[in-house]
């Protein structure tokens, strides 16, 4: 492998090779690992559990692979700006998100490719701003809300403390230091933190979470739900001792059927909602009322910005808006090319622009293939613009004892503010078995079918 890796090098420094190419050539074959003992985890508390890991295999990212996540993101921050204006009712909305005028996402998750092994041992050589680009055009995308606490803290730990947790810790203080409060989680309906409880923390709504068990296993130092913080103002005087980290996602519900109807009485209130926004450490509190212009709740409006996709209005004809010159442009930035894209030679992704994580709401394929077009149609009727990208390759790792033992995978990587740039917090590699549903459908994520590594650096 020495021998390609330096002959790989050479061309891209000679510019004789798309940049694309020195990753996308090692996803396109199977490559061989050893994973070493699966191990199950079941003490985590979560409805979603228990989970399976890879302690043995574990990957370890350059320095030059963390400072491009770096720049992306705060590039992403850039982004935000037009997106946040457009968002805010008062002067003082976000006002703990900007730090020298410019917004700041404070935690971020990043999903993109597993980068291959035979990638990473190039990034060592290559220059951060070559890494920039290969990636920018690769993500899937950056989200601006940290999750699941507990598994990300302790599903790796070693010797009592995992990479992630005393990264997160750090994260946490520095939140605390520059809001000069402690720090809260607000679910903003009933339903999301029924969810929360039961999936980050293994509670019902009638079990006790005291807060010296919830900062023990989240590392926040207390959680509401609506009612609780409308209680909190109450008896504060109307004001919020806590910085809030906002959960704001819909529920699941939503996320799988849009015309779904969820009661919103916390934001809908005017005078609560400035009060969230005031202290709130997170670009998503929405007014329940506003145009999907105004809406930053799960958005993925930053991506044509960065060039990471385009954006198709709901309005629009999709093969009139494949033909335009600046749709064509994007593809070709992307190394794909776009009369591929329109005649049906070359797969897409569709997801919404607005309003959901994870693959609720995509849709993929081939122009002219398995009705493509009318799937995108008729979820764009029901979920407004979408975000359209190539659909990019994927690593497959196959188990090197046992080749039917193979999977898809993806990296999905964290990174905090430290109050003058980002850290990598840690990341985790997420494998999902290739014969499973999901897997043919496009899909990995979180599930009791999914194997994690953990991602270092």
């Amino acid at each position: 492998m020495g021998e390609k890796i330096m002959a790989e090098l050479e061309q891209l420094a000679k510019g004789q090779e798309t940049s694309f190419d020195v990753l996308d050539a090692h996803l396109g074959q199977p490559t061989p690992v050893s994973f070493g003992p699966m191990v199950v985890n079941d003490t985590i508390r979560s409805d979603m559990g228990p989970f399976k890991s890879l302690p043995e295999y574990r990957v370890v990212y350059p320095q030059t692979v963390v400072q491009a996540l770096a720049v992306l993101v705060a590039e992403y921050n850039a982004a935000f700006a037009p997106l946040v204006a457009a968002n805010q009712e008062t002067d003082a909305d976000y006002r703990h998100c900007f730090v020298n005028g410019a917004p700041i996402n404070f935690g971020v998750q990043i999903d993109m490719p597993a980068l291959p092994e035979a990638f990473l041992a190039l990034a060592v050589s290559m220059s951060v701003e070559q890494v920039v680009e290969i990636l920018r055009r690769r993500i899937f995308e950056i989200e601006n809300s940290l999750a699941m606490y507990q598994l990300l803290r302790r599903q790796f730990a070693r010797g009592g403390i995992s990479f992630f947790e005393s990264r997160f810790a750090d994260f946490m203080d520095t939140l605390r230091r520059h809001t000069g409060k402690p720090v809260a989680l607000l679910a903003v309906t009933d339903q999301k933190y029924e969810a929360m409880r039961s999936s980050e923390f293994g509670k019902s709504l009638h079990d006790k979470l005291p807060k010296e068990e919830l900062l023990d296993i989240s590392g926040f130092d207390a959680m509401f739900s609506p009612d609780g913080f409308s209680r909190h103002l109450r008896q504060n005087g109307g004001e919020s001792a806590y910085a809030l980290y906002a959960r704001t996602s819909d529920p699941v519900a939503v996320l799988r059927d849009p015309t779904v109807r969820v009661g919103h009485e916390l934001l809908g209130n005017n005078e609560v909602r400035h009060k969230v926004r005031r202290d709130a450490l997170t670009f998503n509190v929405d007014t329940p009322t506003a145009e999907p212009w105004h809406r930053l709740n799960d958005t993925k409006m930053y991506m044509p910005a960065m060039g990471m996709g385009v954006l198709l209005p709901g309005h629009v004809d999709l093969t009139t808006f494949l033909k335009r010159s600046a749709t064509k442009e994007y593809f070709e930035a992307c190394g794909v090319d776009p009369e591929a894209v329109i005649g049906g030679q070359a797969a897409l992704r569709a997801k919404p622009a607005l309003g959901t994580y994870g693959c609720y709401g995509h849709i993929h394929g081939r122009i002219g293939v398995n009705k493509f077009e009318g799937n995108l149609n008729r979820e764009r009727q029901r979920r407004g613009s979408y975000i359209l990208q190539p659909e990019l390759p994927l690593l497959k790792l196959v188990n090197e004892l046992d080749e039917e033992d193979s999977y898809i995978a993806i990296d999905r990587n964290f990174l905090g503010w430290n109050g003058n740039g980002y850290d990598f917090l840690g990341g985790f590699r997420s494998l999902m078995p290739d014969k499973t549903m999901e897997a043919r459908k496009g899909r990995n994520h979180g599930s009791k079918e999914t194997l994690w590594a953990e991602v270092v650096t």
